[in-house]
């Protein structure tokens, strides 16, 4: 039985919670929206060095997406998100978050991404209408930063190579869109966070 509860509340949204209890069983219940979550209210939660942090529905019309709500090892994150700016909402689970490696590269075709590549990618297109295409099959927990570095192309990404553009990188200098997005895959589907 878990030693203590916690219940998500409006005034998290974009926070870090962090819970350190050592050798205790955390439980965050989502209550039911009452107007105060949108689409795409999110929060992180972090087990420093609690036993387990599970997510669960705080009431019969809150539904989580993920068929095991819950996160065991010390450092693990979870990333919460609303999905409908109703009662539906995303488990999305960092294991571990790894170390953040990176390559810069020049590129004059599509160029596909691989799970086991550097997670920072700066990208250069030397070349009109190029574009990244995330892993495919993704592995879970796969995690990119994809970075446009040029000052005249956009750079597309897609999540395979015969499917749409899913968003824009612009480049260097130009005041409005992304120049970077990250991308996670939560084991169902490729998540911008």
């Amino acid at each position: 039985m878990p030693q203590s509860t916690y219940l998500l509340k409006t005034s998290d949204y974009k926070k870090r919670l962090s819970f350190s209890a050592v050798g205790v069983d955390i439980i965050v219940r989502v209550p039911q929206n009452t107007g105060g979550f949108s689409l795409g209210w999110h929060t992180f939660l972090h087990a420093e060095n609690v036993n387990s942090i599970t997510v669960e529905p705080g009431d019969n019309n809150v539904s989580i997406m993920v068929d095991n709500p819950t996160i065991t090892r010390t450092d693990d994150i979870v990333y919460l998100i609303n999905e409908d700016g109703l009662n539906t909402w995303k488990f999305i689970p960092f294991i571990r978050q790894p170390t953040i490696t990176s390559e810069r590269r020049v590129i004059n075709s599509d160029l596909r991404l691989d799970s086991s590549d550097n997670i920072y990618q700066g990208i250069f297109p030397s070349i009109p209408d190029l574009n990244i295409i995330l892993p495919n099959p993704p592995a879970l927990n796969d995690y990119f930063i994809i970075k446009n570095i040029s000052t005249l192309f956009q750079l597309g990404i897609k999540e395979s190579s015969t499917g749409e553009v899913i968003t824009i990188l612009e480049p260097r200098g130009i005041v409005t869109g992304y120049r970077f997005k990250k991308f996670l895959y939560d084991g169902i589907e490729w998540t911008e966070i």
